[in-house]
């Protein structure tokens, strides 16, 4: 899908809030995501399909989605589900017909019907009120988004840039691929802080060499700010801890940057 408008992810959140509520869903990890599609007129399948994750075919008030069956990791069928009850709720003007791909399902699509199914999907399935109670105070770790991914059953990924999203101290979200970071998400406490589009993932990161199949400490390591900001011209006052892991039997590392200003 394409548009020239703004997303409005408020609007998105608050319909996924609204749809729990109706439904008087608290904790939507114990509520099979095929029977709420049911509840709004929308049958979930699986089967073959090329070329996305998952695609949305609507015909009036009623509407399949189907989702493709090589996806094996139940997080991604849910967030798969759950992203396309976004387009159902909130674009019955757009077309009938949505195909989303992996990019457009976890947030780094560009598009803002995308964008706004995404923040759907994540409020529908990890709701801030949940997330705040059970989460809110933890630091953002591996080990943390690991937990909370396995009780919610949403994708680590989507987990990750939840739980980033969500915290008022200082966190990057990092995915890279082949070398290169593909896409990230910053939290509010550093609202000044990005990567450069396509930058390169430097050799003295901890990604750059769990990407080869080394096996990273369990811990934050911390490293130099001028692994990750060097493009920033005050980055020798940050202070930045880093974890990186290979997800799964995919090429993707995602890495959380834990950062401050000033020497620890």
């Amino acid at each position: 899908m394409a548009s020239s408008e703004e997303p409005n992810l408020f609007r998105a959140q608050s319909r996924a809030i609204k749809l729990l509520q109706h439904l008087g869903i608290n904790e939507p990890w114990k509520v099979s995501i095929e029977d709420v599609a049911m509840v709004v007129g929308v049958l979930v399948t699986y089967g073959p399909l090329k070329g996305a994750e998952a695609r949305l075919v609507r015909d009036g008030e009623r509407g399949i989605i189907r989702v493709r069956a090589g996806i094996r990791e139940r997080g991604r069928q849910r967030m798969g589900v759950a992203h396309e009850l976004g387009h159902w709720e909130q674009h019955r003007d757009k077309s009938q017909v949505a195909v989303c791909v992996h990019g457009d399902i976890h947030g780094y699509s560009e598009s803002p019907e995308e964008l706004e199914a995404t923040a759907f999907a994540a409020e529908l399935l990890m709701p801030k009120k949940v997330v705040r109670e059970r989460y809110g105070k933890a630091a953002v770790t591996l080990d943390l988004v690991s937990t909370a991914a396995g009780e919610m059953e949403t994708t680590l990924t989507a987990t990750a840039v939840r739980l980033v999203d969500m915290s008022k101290d200082a966190y990057m979200v990092v995915f890279s691929e082949n070398g290169t970071a593909r896409w990230w998400r910053a939290s509010s406490g550093c609202p000044s802080l990005s990567l450069q589009k396509r930058q390169a993932i430097d050799a003295d990161s901890v990604a750059h060499w769990v990407a080869k199949g080394e096996v990273a400490s369990p811990r934050a390591d911390k490293v130099a700010a001028a692994a990750w900001f060097a493009h920033i011209p005050w980055h020798e006052r940050l202070t930045v801890y880093e974890q990186s892991m290979r997800l799964g039997s995919y090429a993707t590392v995602m890495t959380i940057l834990s950062i401050s200003e000033g020497e620890e």
